[in-house]
């Protein structure tokens, strides 16, 4: 070993050394991952100062008499401190995790406390809790009841045991039921739960965060319940409400580290036995069990259920008692109530004793109103009278933005129907989907007008290279095949963000190579063997290949990165979201095209072809906004307005509906969270929704002659490859066609019919030159058909003689003269429209008929000389 060498290992090793001592100060002062950290890091930095001393020690003259011992020096010293580097790197990175997990967790516990809070200034005044019993479940002690005493003092109904404290005795162990009937404040225990739970996390890093869980958003899947079928949902709806990562969230479910508090049980109705069965396979299996969890439902219909949860403690919300709503319509300065409901004990009195309902009677009936309805009428006919005036009073006043109370009341009863059918209790404007289409004539509106959007996209990018008008009409023809090819009855998706998550990033790329490569294969060997029919194989195997790869590794890559809006702040906020996107994502892939066309133009040239465009700008510009309309979800929020100006037509939405409803929510019929709507309560919601409870989910009927369909649809396809062939630019001799046709006119001819029709007096046709050799220029000309075979044709001053019989309908130059002569059997006499042209030499021709290749149909652009040929 030379001095140079040794030195050189020496001091690499003692600065090693000293980052491990640095270190392990460091690991010594962090908050402890484990129970031995703190001892180790002391032991890892005494031997790290030891090992640097000694070889601080170890000079270069030891090499030759001693050495093993400089060689053991090295060789402990390397083998101590690299583990030692690598294990307190791995505690570093671990302390970061946990420092940037607590913001995460503090992040979180705001915006829950925040949501609560929110929600129980709505709920019934805090000062009066509801009277409670608790029943006691166990295999031990099956139907033992345990009463929780109820203290009353002044107006204030305080209970000795809360939901709050009951939740963590030691018997109860953090998992109950409550139960209740609607409105019997089940939610405003929850909440009030809730708000303890998330003050105990604040001031406890270990304790668990409470989340409040719709039931209304879980369905079952159709695969078998399993023990992990709840976490699995409640991930998603973590990801979805707050944002979280989704590998993050089943970590905390599985550590419990959540609390999950589940509202509504009573709404899924037929799936609640498939909900109970997958909680108690939950709690039953170690890995997936929460230690906490509360479930609310309907007393009721949980009851009617014939399976049972396997908590050990229930909570039954008990109704008040008189002395309690006496009390509070006196805090409510509605005394005036008081006698109407005791003279009506099976009416109003009995709707009293439901919280919600007693607090709605001030605001429906202020000082001195009454309810005008018979002390002698029932509770559902009280019921519906009291939400009758509730909503008269908060919809008719004066300052109503311009919305009518029948309008309003109608747009209400629209949207509590339509959250009946889907089964949801929050909705979102984003979520308007087709299903709220309900006759067929709207149904068809918006499958054409769907069908037309996608045609005139694709008209438009495509009329930025081959012109206006011939874009619309190819695009109007993709239009109407999408149409009839594609289901739709599948969802508006719009692309409201991107998941930058390095997870989803990592299986976005790879994702992307994949359906790139894939996706480049298919489209080069079909481009090829199409294009190279024409071009030749080599340029369109480059072609295909290089084209597909790049459209492939675009579409998978962005494919891979889309999501959902996690957190929507306000109403629309998806739909602007999806349109910044089909921005971005356009201005993100023109170039990338633009490099593309480059390198298929540079792989052409190297392989003797030529290029296939002279400048990569206009189709580098068309690709970019092709796919920035199509994952961008530009289309899907030209779906989404059409949608919306449907039902607006229709009267069942109103055209600005964020507007309408904040409004609703201002007036006490709404609840609005950030672009989230709920109606005040399921009661309220219910008596908009109507009697009409068998009403069958609404959606679009799946097509009933598929077969049709796809025949229609292969003959349009057909069709449009026909027409894209026949679209031809005019290049005239001279002026021989004006004013008919002018150069650079862009027309529409048939050479695949007109092979096989006869031909008549007036067509114009495009035939080839006589000149037929091998070295001669092909060339084309465009004339009109004067005289058929067998005719006798003579020209005197202009005038055309057919059979010796004058032709008036096709006007000549004056000075145009031509002896007599007859036709042959497959000869056609043409000429030109230009009657006032002066050069006759080439005005009219003798043309046989495997000349003539096509008939010119119509003009089609420019856009001021659209039409027939007349």
């Amino acid at each position: 070993m030379t001095p140079e060498l040794f030195n050189l290992l020496k001091w690499i090793l003692i600065g090693i050394l000293t980052v491990v001592a640095g270190l392990s100060i460091n690991a010594y002062g962090e908050r402890p991952s484990h129970r031995g950290q703190k001892p180790t890091a002391i032991a890892i930095g005494v031997l790290a100062g030891i090992l640097g001393a000694w070889l601080n020690a170890v000079e270069m003259s030891q090499v030759e008499p001693q050495p093993n011992s400089v060689y053991a020096s090295l060789g402990l010293s390397t083998g101590f401190a690299l583990p030692a580097l690598a294990y307190l790197l791995w505690l570093y990175g671990q302390s970061r995790e946990r420092e940037a997990e607590s913001e995460l967790r503090r992040g979180l516990l705001e915006k829950i406390l925040k949501e609560v809070e929110d929600r129980r200034q709505d709920a019934l005044d805090q000062l009066y809790h509801i009277p409670l019993s608790g029943i006691k479940h166990s295999s031990a002690s099956s139907g033992v009841f345990r009463p929780i005493q109820v203290l009353v003092e002044d107006h204030t109904r305080l209970l000795d045991v809360s939901i709050s404290t009951l939740f963590f005795q030691e018997d109860v162990r953090e998992k109950l039921l409550i139960l209740g009937e609607p409105g019997s404040g089940k939610t405003t225990e929850l909440l009030g739960l809730a708000k303890t739970l998330c003050e105990q996390a604040q001031h406890n890093p270990q304790a668990p965060i409470p989340i409040i869980f719709e039931w209304s958003d879980w369905r079952p899947s159709r695969k078998a319940l399993e023990a992990g079928t709840l976490n699995r949902w409640m991930v998603e709806q973590l990801q979805l409400k707050y944002g979280l990562d989704p590998q993050l969230s089943q970590d905390w479910l599985h550590r419990n580290r959540i609390l999950p508090l589940l509202d509504g049980l009573d709404e899924l109705q037929n799936f609640m036995e498939e909900a109970i069965l997958a909680i108690n396979a939950m709690q039953e299996d170690k890995k997936e069990q929460h230690f906490g969890l509360v479930i609310c439902s309907r007393a009721r219909e949980y009851e009617d259920c014939p399976e049972n949860l396997s908590l050990r403690t229930a909570v039954e919300l008990k109704p008040l008692d008189n002395k309690a709503i006496k009390n509070y319509l006196h805090h409510r300065q509605a005394s005036h109530l008081w006698p109407v409901l005791k003279a009506s004990p099976k009416g109003w009195l009995k709707l009293a004793k439901t919280p919600l309902l007693l607090d709605l009677m001030p605001q429906a009936y202020p000082a001195p109103r009454v309810p005008d309805c018979p002390s002698s009428a029932g509770e559902a006919a009280c019921r519906h009278q009291l939400f009758e005036d509730y909503s008269h009073r908060q919809l008719a006043q004066e300052d109503n933005l311009g919305y009518s109370e029948e309008d309003s009341r109608r747009y209400l009863q629209q949207l509590a129907q339509i959250l009946r059918r889907q089964g949801q209790t929050e909705f979102l404007i984003e979520d308007i989907q087709p299903d709220w289409l309900e006759t067929p004539r709207q149904k068809r509106w918006f499958n054409w007008g769907t069908r037309l959007i996608g045609g005139l996209i694709v008209g438009l990018i495509v009329g930025l290279i081959v012109g206006l008008i011939v874009g619309l009409i190819v695009g109007l023809i993709v239009g109407l095949i999408g149409g009839l090819i594609v289901d739709n009855e599948t969802n508006i998706t719009l692309t409201e963000a991107f998941d930058l998550s390095w997870s989803n990033i990592k299986g976005a790329i790879l994702y992307a190579l994949t359906y790139g490569l894939i996706f480049g294969l298919i489209v080069g060997l079909i481009g090829g063997l199409i294009v190279g029919l024409i071009g030749g194989l080599i340029g369109g195997l480059i072609v295909g290949l290089i084209g597909g790869l790049i459209f492939g590794l675009i579409v998978g890559l962005i494919g891979g990165l889309k999501a959902k809006l996690k957190v929507k702040s306000y109403p629309n906020q998806g739909i602007w979201e999806s349109l910044k996107k089909s921005l971005i994502i356009s201005l993100l892939t023109v170039p990338i095209w633009m490099m593309g066309f480059l390198l298929i133009n540079d792989l052409l040239v190297r392989a003797g072809q030529a290029a296939i465009i002279e400048t990569v700008v206009p189709p580098g510009i068309l690709m970019g906004v092709m796919m920035g309309v199509s994952l961008g979800g530009l289309d899907s929020v030209l779906y989404h307005v059409l949608l919306r100006w449907i039902l607006f037509r229709n009267q069942v939405i109103p055209w600005n509906y964020a507007h309408f409803l904040t409004y609703a929510s201002e007036r006490g019929i709404l609840k609005q969270s950030g672009g989230r709507f709920r109606f005040y309560h399921d009661l309220l919601r219910e008596y908009f929704a109507g009697e009409d409870r068998e009403r069958p989910q609404l959606t679009l009927a799946a097509p009933s002659r598929p077969w049709l369909n796809w025949t229609l649809a292969v003959m349009l396809l057909l069709s449009l490859g026909l027409f894209s062939r026949n679209i031809q630019t005019v290049v005239l001799d001279k002026a021989m066609m004006s004013p008919t046709l002018e150069a650079q006119d862009r027309v529409l001819t048939d050479d695949l019919t007109y092979g096989y029709r006869t031909l008549q007096r007036g067509d114009i046709i495009i035939f080839k030159s006589p000149n037929t050799s091998a070295n001669a220029e092909e060339r084309l000309y465009i004339r009109r058909i004067l005289a058929l075979p067998h005719e006798t044709v003579e020209i005197r001053q202009g005038q055309a003689l057919i059979n010796h019989r004058p032709l008036e309908t096709l006007p000549l130059p004056p000075s145009y003269e031509r002896d007599a002569f007859t036709l042959g059997a497959d000869e056609y006499f043409v000429v030109g429209d230009n009657h006032e042209i002066e050069e006759l030499e080439e005005f009219a021709e003798i043309v046989p008929r495997p000349r003539i290749q096509a008939q010119v149909l119509l003009r089609i652009a420019p856009l001021s000389r659209l039409g027939s040929l007349d």
